[in-house]
Protein backbone atom coordinates (compact mmCIF):
# COMPACT_ATOMS: atom_id res chain seq x y z
CA UNK A 1 0.00 0.00 0.00
CA UNK A 2 1.14 3.39 -0.91
CA UNK A 3 0.54 5.48 1.97
CA UNK A 4 3.27 8.20 1.38
CA UNK A 5 6.24 7.11 0.43
CA UNK A 6 5.24 7.19 -3.03
CA UNK A 7 7.91 4.62 -4.41
CA UNK A 8 5.38 1.28 -4.77
CA UNK A 9 2.04 0.60 -4.12
CA UNK A 10 -2.01 1.57 -4.33
CA UNK A 11 -3.03 3.89 -2.34
CA UNK A 12 -6.55 3.38 -0.25
CA UNK A 13 -9.81 4.27 -1.72
CA UNK A 14 -10.37 3.90 -5.82
CA UNK A 15 -6.85 2.78 -6.86
CA UNK A 16 -7.37 -0.35 -4.19
CA UNK A 17 -10.49 -0.62 -5.36
CA UNK A 18 -9.45 -1.65 -8.66
CA UNK A 19 -7.21 -3.85 -7.57
CA UNK A 20 -9.68 -5.44 -6.11
CA UNK A 21 -11.76 -5.89 -8.98
CA UNK A 22 -8.88 -7.42 -10.79
CA UNK A 23 -8.06 -10.01 -7.73
CA UNK A 24 -11.63 -11.13 -7.58
CA UNK A 25 -11.36 -12.00 -10.78
CA UNK A 26 -8.41 -14.36 -10.11
CA UNK A 27 -9.47 -17.07 -7.99
CA UNK A 28 -6.86 -18.73 -8.18
CA UNK A 29 -4.67 -16.00 -6.82
CA UNK A 30 -4.31 -15.87 -2.99
CA UNK A 31 -2.87 -12.51 -1.06
CA UNK A 32 -0.77 -13.95 1.80
CA UNK A 33 0.31 -10.36 2.83
CA UNK A 34 0.07 -6.59 2.57
CA UNK A 35 2.57 -4.09 3.42
CA UNK A 36 3.74 -0.46 2.92
CA UNK A 37 6.62 1.35 3.84
CA UNK A 38 7.17 4.53 6.26
CA UNK A 39 9.16 8.03 4.49
CA UNK A 40 10.15 9.16 7.79
CA UNK A 41 10.25 7.09 10.75
CA UNK A 42 13.81 8.17 11.37
CA UNK A 43 12.80 11.48 13.11
CA UNK A 44 11.22 11.80 16.45
CA UNK A 45 8.39 13.62 15.10
CA UNK A 46 5.67 11.20 14.77
CA UNK A 47 3.10 13.13 12.92
CA UNK A 48 3.81 11.16 9.82
CA UNK A 49 4.29 7.57 10.44
CA UNK A 50 0.53 7.99 12.11
CA UNK A 51 -0.58 9.56 9.52
CA UNK A 52 0.92 6.64 7.43
CA UNK A 53 -0.34 4.19 9.70
CA UNK A 54 -4.25 5.68 9.64
CA UNK A 55 -4.27 5.52 6.11
CA UNK A 56 -2.87 1.68 6.52
CA UNK A 57 -5.57 1.09 8.94
CA UNK A 58 -7.87 2.46 5.77
CA UNK A 59 -6.38 -0.09 3.53
CA UNK A 60 -6.71 -3.18 5.41
CA UNK A 61 -10.70 -2.15 6.49
CA UNK A 62 -10.80 -2.05 2.40
CA UNK A 63 -9.42 -5.43 2.14
CA UNK A 64 -11.35 -7.44 4.80
CA UNK A 65 -14.38 -5.69 3.59
CA UNK A 66 -13.65 -6.99 0.04
CA UNK A 67 -13.16 -10.58 2.29
CA UNK A 68 -9.48 -10.57 2.13
CA UNK A 69 -7.19 -11.32 4.99
CA UNK A 70 -3.85 -11.67 4.14
CA UNK A 71 -1.48 -13.71 6.58
CA UNK A 72 1.40 -11.10 6.77
CA UNK A 73 0.75 -7.73 7.61
CA UNK A 74 3.70 -5.44 7.89
CA UNK A 75 4.76 -1.68 8.07
CA UNK A 76 7.09 -1.54 10.66
CA UNK A 77 10.79 -0.53 8.97
CA UNK A 78 14.41 -0.48 10.87
CA UNK A 79 13.73 2.93 12.71
CA UNK A 80 9.96 1.89 13.49
CA UNK A 81 11.33 -1.80 14.59
CA UNK A 82 12.92 0.22 17.47
CA UNK A 83 11.11 3.26 17.99
CA UNK A 84 7.77 2.57 16.99
CA UNK A 85 6.15 -0.89 18.14
CA UNK A 86 2.46 0.58 17.33
CA UNK A 87 3.63 -0.45 13.74
CA UNK A 88 4.52 -3.93 14.38
CA UNK A 89 1.64 -5.95 13.15
CA UNK A 90 2.76 -9.23 12.93
CA UNK A 91 6.41 -8.67 11.01
CA UNK A 92 9.05 -6.41 11.28
CA UNK A 93 11.53 -5.67 8.45
CA UNK A 94 14.84 -5.49 10.23
CA UNK A 95 17.16 -4.98 7.36
CA UNK A 96 20.17 -2.87 9.33
CA UNK A 97 19.77 -4.03 12.63
CA UNK A 98 21.10 -7.75 11.42
CA UNK A 99 24.17 -6.18 11.40
CA UNK A 100 23.98 -4.17 14.51
CA UNK A 101 22.84 -1.30 12.95
CA UNK A 102 20.72 0.77 14.88
CA UNK A 103 19.32 4.43 13.43
CA UNK A 104 16.52 4.68 14.64
CA UNK A 105 15.65 8.18 16.38
CA UNK A 106 16.29 9.75 19.74
CA UNK A 107 18.67 7.13 22.17
CA UNK A 108 21.45 5.84 20.31
CA UNK A 109 21.89 1.85 20.13
CA UNK A 110 19.26 1.71 23.28
CA UNK A 111 19.02 -1.60 22.24
CA UNK A 112 22.82 -2.54 23.00
CA UNK A 113 23.56 -3.92 19.68
CA UNK A 114 26.84 -4.93 18.62
CA UNK A 115 28.47 -4.57 14.98
CA UNK A 116 28.30 -7.74 12.98
CA UNK A 117 30.82 -6.24 10.29
CA UNK A 118 33.86 -4.92 10.04
CA UNK A 119 36.23 -3.76 7.45
CA UNK A 120 39.95 -3.51 7.78
CA UNK A 121 42.80 -3.05 6.11
CA UNK A 122 47.18 -2.24 6.23
CA UNK A 123 49.54 0.27 6.42
CA UNK A 124 51.60 0.17 3.25
CA UNK A 125 54.08 2.84 4.02
CA UNK A 126 54.91 5.47 6.61
CA UNK A 127 56.55 8.63 5.95
CA UNK A 128 56.81 12.47 7.20
CA UNK A 129 55.87 15.60 5.44
CA UNK A 130 57.15 18.79 5.90
CA UNK A 131 55.17 22.16 6.62
CA UNK A 132 53.79 23.66 3.13
CA UNK A 133 54.87 20.51 1.25
CA UNK A 134 51.82 18.78 0.02
CA UNK A 135 50.22 15.80 0.12
CA UNK A 136 48.02 13.29 -2.81
CA UNK A 137 46.73 14.87 -6.29
CA UNK A 138 46.62 18.44 -7.45
CA UNK A 139 48.35 19.19 -3.82
CA UNK A 140 45.38 18.48 -2.05
CA UNK A 141 46.48 18.47 1.46
CA UNK A 142 49.26 21.28 2.61
CA UNK A 143 50.18 20.51 6.14
CA UNK A 144 50.76 23.69 8.56
CA UNK A 145 53.37 21.32 10.52
CA UNK A 146 55.30 18.96 10.01
CA UNK A 147 53.33 15.51 9.82
CA UNK A 148 53.37 11.57 9.48
CA UNK A 149 51.59 10.06 7.17
CA UNK A 150 50.42 6.56 6.74
CA UNK A 151 49.61 5.27 2.94
CA UNK A 152 46.54 2.44 3.93
CA UNK A 153 45.61 -0.41 1.47
CA UNK A 154 42.01 1.50 1.05
CA UNK A 155 40.26 3.50 -1.34
CA UNK A 156 37.51 5.48 -3.86
CA UNK A 157 37.70 1.57 -5.49
CA UNK A 158 36.30 0.01 -2.28
CA UNK A 159 33.34 1.96 -2.41
CA UNK A 160 34.79 4.04 0.51
CA UNK A 161 32.34 7.20 1.03
CA UNK A 162 34.21 10.25 -1.25
CA UNK A 163 32.56 13.13 0.80
CA UNK A 164 33.42 11.73 4.03
CA UNK A 165 37.02 13.59 2.95
CA UNK A 166 37.35 17.37 2.47
CA UNK A 167 40.33 19.53 2.12
CA UNK A 168 39.72 20.69 5.80
CA UNK A 169 40.94 17.32 7.63
CA UNK A 170 39.19 18.63 10.83
CA UNK A 171 35.62 17.51 9.56
CA UNK A 172 37.24 14.20 7.73
CA UNK A 173 36.23 10.34 9.38
CA UNK A 174 38.57 8.69 11.03
CA UNK A 175 40.21 4.90 11.21
CA UNK A 176 41.94 3.16 13.83
CA UNK A 177 45.72 2.12 13.70
CA UNK A 178 46.87 0.12 17.03
CA UNK A 179 43.53 0.85 18.68
CA UNK A 180 43.84 4.73 18.34
CA UNK A 181 42.31 7.14 15.95
CA UNK A 182 43.99 8.49 12.60
CA UNK A 183 42.37 11.09 10.82
CA UNK A 184 41.96 10.65 6.79
CA UNK A 185 43.59 13.09 4.52
CA UNK A 186 42.72 12.05 1.17
CA UNK A 187 41.79 9.15 -1.06
CA UNK A 188 42.86 7.41 -3.89
CA UNK A 189 41.20 5.13 -6.19
CA UNK A 190 43.49 2.09 -4.39
CA UNK A 191 45.04 3.72 -1.49
CA UNK A 192 44.61 6.70 1.19
CA UNK A 193 46.45 8.87 2.87
CA UNK A 194 45.95 9.15 7.08
CA UNK A 195 47.43 11.80 9.47
CA UNK A 196 49.31 9.39 11.83
CA UNK A 197 51.00 12.30 13.50
CA UNK A 198 49.79 12.05 16.96
CA UNK A 199 49.21 8.60 17.13
CA UNK A 200 51.23 7.14 20.00
CA UNK A 201 53.51 4.46 19.51
CA UNK A 202 55.23 3.19 16.34
CA UNK A 203 53.22 2.48 13.58
CA UNK A 204 54.54 0.00 11.23
CA UNK A 205 53.92 -1.60 7.44
CA UNK A 206 51.72 -4.51 7.93
CA UNK A 207 49.59 -2.94 11.05
CA UNK A 208 46.01 -3.50 10.70
CA UNK A 209 43.94 -0.61 10.22
CA UNK A 210 40.39 -0.46 10.97
CA UNK A 211 38.14 1.31 8.55
CA UNK A 212 34.50 -0.02 10.14
CA UNK A 213 34.41 -1.74 13.06
CA UNK A 214 36.77 -1.90 16.67
CA UNK A 215 39.70 -2.08 17.77
CA UNK A 216 40.76 -1.89 21.25
CA UNK A 217 38.35 0.52 23.28
CA UNK A 218 37.36 2.47 20.11
CA UNK A 219 35.08 2.23 17.20
CA UNK A 220 34.53 3.66 14.13
CA UNK A 221 30.73 2.79 13.05
CA UNK A 222 28.73 3.53 9.59
CA UNK A 223 26.77 5.77 11.31
CA UNK A 224 29.85 7.96 12.29
CA UNK A 225 30.65 7.87 8.51
CA UNK A 226 27.37 8.80 7.41
CA UNK A 227 27.69 11.89 9.81
CA UNK A 228 31.22 13.31 8.53
CA UNK A 229 29.64 12.06 4.80
CA UNK A 230 26.13 14.11 5.15
CA UNK A 231 24.76 10.85 4.15
CA UNK A 232 22.90 7.71 5.27
CA UNK A 233 24.01 4.45 6.85
CA UNK A 234 22.83 2.83 3.78
CA UNK A 235 24.46 4.86 1.57
CA UNK A 236 27.81 3.78 3.19
CA UNK A 237 26.85 0.28 3.40
CA UNK A 238 25.54 -0.17 -0.21
CA UNK A 239 28.37 1.85 -1.70
CA UNK A 240 31.22 -0.50 -0.46
CA UNK A 241 31.88 -2.74 -3.81
CA UNK A 242 32.60 -6.06 -4.46
CA UNK A 243 36.39 -5.71 -4.03
CA UNK A 244 37.31 -6.27 -0.78
CA UNK A 245 37.64 -10.12 0.46
CA UNK A 246 34.73 -10.83 2.58
CA UNK A 247 35.40 -13.49 5.16
CA UNK A 248 31.98 -14.98 6.62
CA UNK A 249 32.47 -16.20 10.62
CA UNK A 250 30.05 -18.87 11.58
CA UNK A 251 29.79 -19.02 15.62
Amino acid sequence: MDTGLHRIGLAPGEPLAHLLSVLQALPNLEVDGVFTHLANAYSLDKSVTHAQQALFEKALAQLRAAGICPRMTHMANTAACVASPECYYNAVRLAALIFGHDISPGEQNRLHLELATSWRCYVLNTMWVNAGESVSYYRYYVPDRRTRIALVSFGMGDGYIRAAVSQDIRKNAEVLINGHRARLIDLNFDQTFVDITDVPGEVNIGDVVTIIGRDGGEEITTTEIADRAHTSNGNVCASITSRPFRQYIYE
